[in-house]
């Protein structure tokens, strides 16, 4: 059996000294007991809520992007993410995709809500997500002689969709 002194650190949202304890995580806080010496009590910030990195989000199609949530404890403590469950889901998954890890990816033009659920509690935060398309422009250029010409015209890089204008040929020349 080793012995020794462990050292005392402070941890945000907390007021007493915390020292490591075996066995349990390293977000764990734990207090040496005043009325047990040698005896420690463990602390966990109690959920109060659960934010998003993105309240909104505009994406076009085809793109994806990672949403990450935060716990919110009492008293301004973070509650460690790795020791929450939370549950992922999209409001309309035709149009955004949701994984379980947050990751998100635009399939259709159109708008969708991303909810995370946490497994404890239940606290919810949200991320309104558009989708639409990546317009992409194209220069116009001047007919010749032996060319036509056309308009500036923007088209989407991902349905093709397009409105392009051509000018006729130039007969004056």
């Amino acid at each position: 059996m080793q012995t020794g002194r462990i050292d005392s650190r402070s941890s945000p949202g907390y007021t007493a000294f915390i020292r490591p304890a075996c066995n349990i995580n390293s977000y764990t806080p734990v207090v040496e007991s005043q009325d047990h010496p040698g005896y420690y009590e463990i602390y966990q910030p109690v959920l109060e809520s659960v934010s998003l990195n993105q309240d909104s989000a505009s994406i076009t199609v085809g793109e994806t992007l990672k949403l990450e949530p935060t716990f919110h404890g009492a008293g301004g403590a973070q509650v460690p993410t790795e020791e929450q469950g939370v549950t992922w889901t999209s409001s309309d998954p035709e149009v955004v995709m949701v994984d379980v890890n947050g990751n998100i990816k635009a399939l259709k033009e159109g708008t969708a809500t991303i909810t995370v659920t946490t497994d404890v509690g239940q606290k919810t935060a949200v991320c309104n997500v558009t989708v639409g398309h990546s317009p992409v422009k194209t220069e116009g250029k001047a007919a010749t002689c032996t060319e036509e010409g056309s308009r500036e015209y923007y088209s989407c890089s991902s349905c093709g969709r397009c409105s392009a204008r051509v000018f006729p040929r130039s007969s004056t020349l």
